[in-house]
């Protein structure tokens, strides 16, 4: 991405970055900037494996849980 383009977008609301893990991994994987996205993978298995956990929310982003 060039610096141009960084500018543009970051005026909009609608990010989306390249997936570095699978886009199944969670959800929402390409609103997640690509630094970050194993770190919130990582998070997102260890909260399935946490029967009181029901959402996950980064940044205002949505990466797993029950849509309403």
């Amino acid at each position: 991405m060039t610096t141009e383009e960084y500018l543009e977008r970051r005026k909009s609301k609608n990010w989306n970055f390249f997936a570095v893990v699978d886009l199944d991994s969670f959800k929402n994987v390409k609103k997640i900037h690509p630094l970050k996205q194993k770190l919130v993978k990582e998070i997102v298995e260890a909260a399935k494996e946490d029967t009181y956990l029901t959402d996950v929310v980064k940044e205002g982003i949505e990466v797993y849980g029950e849509d309403v």
